[in-house]
């Protein structure tokens, strides 16, 4: 498999589709990922954590555009 970064992006872009190959992939990333936990754990986080910040930059800037009122 190539670099953690490329694997970690690859699994970003398949997290949300449900079709059989994309599926299957998602597997082969995952069973790869724990067989090699110790090494890519500070990558893996480190991807994990930059996602969630783009999630709640994305709520935030949603929430903004909600008024108060209707946020509620």
């Amino acid at each position: 498999m190539e670099g953690i970064d490329a694997i970690l992006q690859e699994y970003g872009s398949l997290a949300g589709k449900t079709d059989a190959a994309s599926e299957a992939r998602k597997n082969e990333i995952i069973a790869w990922l724990k067989d090699h936990a110790v090494d890519v754990k500070d990558d893996a986080k480190a991807f994990v954590n930059a996602k969630l910040d783009c999630i709640e930059s994305d709520v935030t800037a949603l929430r903004s555009r909600i008024s108060d009122e209707d946020y509620k």
